[in-house]
This record gives C-alpha cells, sequence and structure tokens, in this order.
C-alpha cells in the first residue's frame, strides 16, 4: 500500500468534515476528491501525515475558492440598474450574433482576442505567425462593428 493509500484511508473522511465548514458536504467531498487526485500526479508521496497535509492544503485552497464563487455579492447602494444590465446584455447578444457571422478562422482570432491572449500566446495555439494572427484579427474588428451597427 503507497503513503497516498495509506493517508486516504485514515484521513478522507476527518477532510471531508472538516471542509464542510466552508462549503456543502457534496461540494466538499469533490474538493477533497480532487485534491486526493492531484497529489500522485504530483509526485507527492512519504509517509501519509505529508500527504494529508498536502491533500489538506490543496482541498482547503480549491473549497476556499469554491466558497468564494458560491457567495452573492452584497448590493451596495451603487447597485447597477436593472434595465441598464438588460440593454448590455442585448447588447452583447448583437455582437455575438455578428460573430456568429464571421468566418470560423476569425471567429476564432477573435474569441482568443477576447480571452486575452498576447500575440506570441496566439501563434502557439493557431500555429500562425504573430503577424497573421494581427492580420486577422485586423479584418476581423472592423467586420464585426459593421455587423453590429448594422
Amino acid at each position: 500500500m503507497t503513503a497516498i493509500e495509506a493517508a486516504y484511508r485514515i484521513h478522507h473522511d476527518q477532510l471531508v468534515r472538516e471542509l464542510t465548514r466552508i462549503v456543502q458536504p457534496a461540494d466538499a467531498e469533490d474538493v477533497v476528491a480532487t485534491a486526493w487526485a492531484i497529489a500522485p500526479r504530483r509526485g507527492i508521496d512519504g509517509d501519509p501525515s505529508s500527504v494529508r497535509g498536502y491533500v489538506w492544503i490543496v482541498a482547503g485552497r480549491l473549497a476556499w475558492k469554491l466558497a468564494q464563487r458560491e457567495r452573492p455579492e452584497p448590493l451596495s447602494e451603487n447597485h447597477e440598474d436593472p434595465v441598464d444590465t438588460l440593454r448590455a446584455h442585448e447588447a452583447w447578444t448583437d455582437v455575438l450574433r455578428a460573430a456568429s457571422t464571421l468566418r470560423p478562422r476569425a471567429r476564432r482570432t477573435l474569441g482568443l482576442a477576447v480571452a486575452g491572449l498576447e500575440r506570441e500566446d496566439f501563434a502557439r495555439v493557431t500555429g500562425d505567425s504573430w503577424r497573421t494572427v494581427d492580420r486577422q484579427i485586423g479584418r476581423a474588428r472592423p467586420r464585426l462593428r459593421q455587423l453590429a451597427d448594422g
């Protein structure tokens, strides 16, 4: 039996119980399972207590991130008007509708640009040179503006 298996048998239930303080029980089970799955891929092995420490840190971070995402933001006095939110949604719907009419290569390039990739990252992802990426973005943006406006 490996150290990870031994640590799992000893500490799994306790970790799940502890994390239910941060997230829902079903989510705690998923978070702990993910942390146990990450440990062998990271080459973590040794005595069960060191494995437990690693899994606890990973599971704790995952649970904390999940809890932060699920926690509703409090309404401030400056909260947005729902009508403005709907107008912004309609504008994005128009942009997405216009983007769907672009050629697949232009759509892919524009999507990567919106995702915030740099030219060098584009080149790695698409296999194109960064000059080709610039040219594709330069062609797609005016076409998208034209379609969205008219």
